[in-house]
């Protein structure tokens, strides 16, 4: 039945008819990999550190004339880090969705499984821990969609930080380091440059700043002097 349906598709291009109109169940295109949900962007790489890329989805375009019908998407590691693992670690489930009737060709979009962040200690309020995302693992990867039967993939790539973003980890703790490497101090990393004592500041109204090299510095609050601190070196 499904050869012949797809005979059908094959002998009706010909009058305009699409693939939609042959299958009431089934992919409408390609599926492809997007840093946004609906789909309007197509890339194949994407950074580990959610500042440059938020997220990641695997767009899905399908039509579904079943209610009962389900998507299945699994991921497979190709490698991490450059070593190899397909071997070791198989694809596993991270969607199975009833898209329920959709006539019309339809975009799923399903996101990568980012790994949760890291709670640590907040000082100023106990109660309200600070949040802190964690990297994605380097490496190549792959979209696997199984829908009425039939069966898609895309590969894609995560990538090292650009140098501006990079933060280091400390692999004994096991959090991330709170300041960012010299050279990567920026609006958006300013808020894990070491917070200084008063004993290492000489005045009251001095702030945490970022110098013109992109190091954590001290400045003096309103002025928009940033000079980098002995104690950030």
């Amino acid at each position: 039945m499904r050869v012949w349906k797809r005979l059908c598709c094959v002998s009706l291009a010909g009058v305009g008819l699409s693939l939609a109109s042959c299958s009431s169940t089934g992919f409408a295109g390609s599926i492809y990999m997007s840093p946004d949900q609906t789909g309007n962007r197509t890339q194949t790489v994407f950074y580990e550190d959610s500042a440059e890329t938020p997220a990641i989805y695997a767009i899905i375009p399908i039509v579904s004339g079943k209610s009962d019908e389900s998507l299945v998407v699994t991921l497979k590691v190709k490698d991490v880090f450059g070593h190899p693992v397909s071997s070791v670690y198989k694809p596993f489930l991270i969607a199975q969705i009833a898209p329920g009737l959709a006539s019309k060709p339809t975009n799923i979009g399903v996101p990568f499984p980012d790994p949760p962040p890291i709670l640590t200690p907040n000082p100023a309020d106990p109660t309200s821990p600070i949040s802190q995302p964690q990297l994605r693992a380097v490496g190549d990867y792959q979209i696997i969609a199984t829908l009425n039967g039939d069966t898609q993939t895309v590969n894609f790539k995560i990538i090292p930080a650009s140098p501006a973003f990079q933060q280091e980890f400390d692999p004994n703790a096991g959090t991330p380091n709170a300041a960012p490497i010299p050279g990567a101090c920026t609006a958006q990393t300013i808020a894990n440059c070491p917070v200084p004592t008063q004993d290492q500041v000489d005045n009251a109204s001095a702030d945490i700043c970022c110098t013109s090299d992109g190091n954590c510095g001290i400045g003096i609050v309103g002025t928009g002097l940033c000079a980098q601190h002995p104690f950030n070196n």
